[in-house]
């Protein structure tokens, strides 16, 4: 696969004018959803997004072909190269190594948490993107062209796949046994079981949706790649936070 003129096409959809502007209206209180904050990502095209046990957010960007380690604020801490031309999705198992798909090589790559390549199986579909690990040690990964969620073994066995909501999987975390996932065709992240049936959805503050992750408070943090950055969202009812209005 081309490497730099692939990135550019893979990027563009944030140019489209297609895709409707969300209205911004202030608020009292927020409801599923809704954004608490925000910060600009560390470049240009921000995909895969972890945030690891000590709450620092990591994020893969697909034009500097770098992996990123900020802190909550977005301050850079540290940054390494990925292993490949077309890094995606992005996770942290227990052990503190670094997951990472590359839908150029068509890999998931294993390192450690400075870079260094530990392992690599073949992805089960050609565009891997969304990546987490569940309780019992398995990957989830969302392919965005099959349309499909994978459950994986650490050597890449399938185990189990399902169909996605919708046409565009992006981001995909695992957390408090659902499986959720961004879609950047519907501008939704769908929560569902994990045999794919969908439980509850919501729109995003944002469009470009691209990697999700949990952090210890049960928030959600989005990776925007239109607007090229990282949102942290709320995903409880009836607690009041700032507005999208006041955080852009």
């Amino acid at each position: 696969m081309a490497c730099l003129s692939t990135k550019r096409t893979l990027s563009s959809k944030r140019t489209l004018s297609s895709k409707r502007t969300l209205p911004i209206q202030r608020q009292t209180q927020v409801i599923y959803g809704s954004a608490i904050s925000s910060f600009s990502s560390p470049s240009s095209a921000p995909y895969g997004l972890e945030i690891d046990f000590n709450g620092c957010v990591w994020n893969v960007d697909i034009v500097t072909d770098k992996i990123y380690k900020m802190n909550n604020a977005g301050s850079k801490i540290s940054s390494f190269d990925s292993p490949s031309s077309q890094p995606g999705g992005l996770t942290i198992d227990s052990n503190s190594c670094v997951w990472n798909t590359d839908s150029g090589t068509r890999k998931i790559y294993k390192m450690n948490n400075a870079g260094s390549k530990i392992s690599s199986f073949d992805s089960p579909s050609a565009t891997p993107e969304g990546l987490d690990f569940d309780g019992d040690g398995c990957i989830w990964n969302a392919d965005s062209n099959a349309d499909k969620i994978y459950k994986l073994r650490t050597d890449g066995t399938i185990i189990s796949s399902f169909s996605s909501p919708s046409i565009a999987p992006r981001g995909l975390a695992f957390y408090k046994g659902y499986v959720w996932n961004a879609d950047d065709d519907t501008n939704k992240i769908y929560k569902m079981n994990t045999i794919g049936a969908i439980i509850s959805s919501f729109l995003a503050p944002c469009q470009d949706l691209r990697g999700i992750s949990f952090d210890s408070n049960g928030c959600l943090w989005l990776a925007d790649a239109g607007e090229d950055k990282i949102y942290r969202i709320q995903t409880n009812k009836g607690i009041p936070a700032q507005s999208l209005a006041e955080i852009r």
